[in-house]
């Protein structure tokens, strides 16, 4: 018997799966299995079908019950145990790119992890053949506990929905097309519809200033009823809104671009609080979204008040969820293809760059997945890859294509140009990594080599703590990139060490000392350009200050641990002395 206790609380949307996995993307027909495989059982286990040194056991299933295994897999795996404390889930795959639903390459990799990310056993899904294997050292808790838990959900739930459902939509197509086309049509509602039948959703109120008057809010999103009023100061809109006879379910406020102009950050903020208020006296239930502060080039001032006001914002109004547009800025900068020729009101791209982003806004705010766009699979709390699995092991592709056009997604799943100023605080935490990694080479000293490559491990965190930009963040998000402080307070305790046992510094010293103590300080140098990076994230309150200061005490630890190796090593570190001009040669004859 399974224990019930444990089967999770089960989602029963099938949007995302539909939407993620298009009926084009899957076979028809099932390709023959090979090897073993061939004498696997349907949908039961025989753990003598391999010899025990494999670890690993396999089943199989059939076309009509693909859905249903995917969203069983999703559900257990990445939904429940994604989730737990005990373990890291990575999920590989890339549907998108499964040209030909008959290529036996067309996988889904599942790893699932101990908290220490050691891998526990994988999951591979050969989605061509409807092969399912585990394999792995410990794949008996697969066998034993997580297997009957899985069938208990096929059984139970998803394979009666996934019927119905799948039945539903096929009534309503007249011609081949994919999932995704469908949900484009009903994803407003919280299940996959039998009829597909038409919803208004949810009531959406835009208001704000011209730059949303180029949103056409009946194509703003197809997941809910949008009412768009253009109001150009936030008194405008409190006036609005005391007369306003909707009752919206989600309110979005884009309402800063004129206020900046008149108003210091911190009257607009106020502003916009005694707003807020007056909304959730209103409407109680109603979900508060503020639109930021669009960049501009008109006027310096008002760019860096509006930048001044979305941080004073996210400090002093957290009621309320943000709408980010810092996709908009190139190195920190505003991008002026973005605004039209007045250098304040947005182009026709940068409309579609604000549309899109208080798209996501609220999808996120009514627990709406986006469709058809890119995912972010893996629950791991290091990594957020993505890949596809390939042959008897878990091997994701290295490249997936996804980055071609010049964007990335941050953990939280947000895709922001790669010149974006968290890729740039990402790129140089990587290149610091990879500094202290050369250096460690040259090192001699074993628990010097060791302390480096802990420090490599906790810059990893760090980069998963930049890649999860509060802004767009979920509570888990944050919890699984929480950065302890006990990183800095180790630094601190090896520097007193290591300063201890070194001579007293009288002298401005020059990067030197040998390799190992050379290549720190290249390191070190590289460590304060990393902090420089990170220090605009935490003031805009996208990053904590933690990782600032592990970063800050970084450096010293460096400095310190490169006075340490040229010391061990026999090397004499070069003093700085004021170098002599020829003028002052010419007058000492």
């Amino acid at each position: 018997m399974v224990d019930m206790t444990v089967v999770p609380k089960l989602d029963p949307s099938w949007t995302r799966i539909v939407s993620e996995y298009p009926r084009s993307s899957l076979p028809k027909k099932l390709n023959k299995r090979t090897g073993k495989a061939k004498n696997s059982l349907f949908e039961e286990l025989d753990v003598q079908l391999y010899e025990k040194g494999a670890n690993m056991v396999t089943f199989h299933t059939d076309t009509h019950r693909l859905y249903p295994w995917i969203k069983t897999l999703d559900s257990f795996y990445y939904n429940h145990l994604g989730k737990c404390d005990e373990f890291n889930i990575n999920w590989y795959d890339d549907p998108e790119i499964w040209e030909n639903p008959s290529d036996n390459a067309n996988s889904i990799v599942i790893e699932i992890r101990d908290n220490t990310n050691t891998l526990v056993y994988s999951i591979t899904f050969f989605v061509t053949t409807g092969t399912i294997r585990a394999q792995g050292s410990k794949y008996m808790l697969f066998v034993e506990k997580h297997f009957p838990i899985l069938k208990l959900i096929l059984d139970k739930k998803f394979k009666i929905d996934a019927t119905a459902a799948l039945e539903g939509i096929e009534r309503q197509l007249k011609s081949p097309q994919s999932y995704s086309e469908v949900v484009k049509r009903s994803n407003r509602e919280e299940n996959l519809p039998i009829s597909c039948a038409a919803t208004t959703g949810p009531n959406v109120l835009l208001i704000g200033t011209s730059n949303i008057k180029g949103i056409k809010e009946d194509k703003l999103t197809p997941a809910a009823t949008t009412t768009k009023i253009i109001k150009y100061t936030i008194d405008e809109t409190i006036e609005y809104i005391q007369t306003c006879e909707l009752c919206p379910e989600v309110v979005i406020f884009h309402s800063l671009t004129n206020d900046l102009t008149k108003m210091d950050p911190q009257a607009c903020v106020d502003a916009l609080a005694e707003l807020i208020k007056i909304v959730k006296d209103k409407w109680i239930n109603t979900t508060t979204i503020i639109s930021l502060a669009t960049p501009r080039l008109d006027n310096l001032g008002y760019h860096t008040n509006g930048q001044i006001t979305n941080a004073l914002i996210k400090q002093r109004i957290t009621e309320v969820s943000y709408c980010d547009h810092s996709n908009m800025l190139k190195d920190g900068n505003p991008t002026p293809d973005y605004l039209s020729d007045d250098k304040y009101h947005l182009s026709k791209k940068g409309t579609s760059i604000l549309a899109a982003n208080i798209k996501k806004a609220i999808h996120t705010s009514l627990n709406i997945p986006m469709i058809n766009r890119g995912r972010s699979r893996s629950r791991s709390r290091i990594n957020s890859t993505r890949g596809r699995g390939r042959g008897s092991k878990s091997f994701p592709k290295i490249y997936t294509k996804t980055g071609d056009k010049g964007t990335s997604s941050t953990y939280t799943g947000e895709r922001r140009s790669k010149d974006d100023i968290i890729f740039e605080a990402l790129g140089s935490t990587d290149e610091l990594t990879s500094a202290i990694g050369v250096a460690a080479e040259f090192c001699k000293d074993q628990v010097l080599v060791n302390q480096l490559e802990q420090v490599q491990c906790v810059l990893q965190d760090i980069g998963s703590c930049v890649a999860t930009p509060h802004s767009s963040a979920r509570e888990a998000h944050l919890k699984n990139t929480e950065f302890k402080p006990t990183f800095t307070t180790d630094l601190e305790k090896w520097i007193d060490k290591y300063t201890e046992e070194l001579p007293p510094l009288k002298n401005f010293i020059l990067p030197s000392g040998g390799h190992c103590s050379s290549h720190l300080h290249v390191a070190r140098s590289i460590c304060r350009r990393t902090e420089r990076r990170v220090v605009p994230l935490v003031k805009a309150n996208e990053v904590s200050q933690e990782p600032l200061k592990y970063l800050n005490r970084l450096s010293d630890f460096l400095f310190t641990a490169a006075r340490y190796s040229a010391m061990k090593d026999g090397k004499e570190e070069k003093i700085y002395s004021r170098p002599k001009s020829r003028d002052d040669s010419d007058s000492s004859k």
